[in-house]
């Protein structure tokens, strides 16, 4: 998982992350990424609203879940979240 700490830059927007515990973030461990549209999400923290609302959120996702072991999925409401066995309602 991505070190994170209060006032370290989104991966996507490059604003500071102010309150890494307020829920507005959204982090990946190191998978080793190769395609460089996703390459800076690698290992990286960014916004949870920046990761839900980019551009390329719905492409990302798709990557992820068919390159890497662990899944991700946009929720109903557009929140980009992990896919949980032990959980189905996350």
């Amino acid at each position: 998982m991505a070190l994170v700490w209060d006032g370290m830059p989104c991966a996507i927007c490059g604003e500071p992350i102010a309150d890494t515990s307020s829920g507005d973030m959204f982090a990946l461990t190191m998978w080793g990424i190769a395609d460089p549209r996703f390459v800076r999400v690698d290992d990286a923290a960014m916004h949870q609203s920046c990761i839900d609302g980019w551009d390329l959120r719905d492409e990302f996702v798709a990557y992820f879940n068919e390159h890497c072991s662990n899944e991700l999925r946009v929720n109903r409401s557009g929140r980009v979240v992990y896919r949980s066995k032990w959980w189905p309602f996350s």
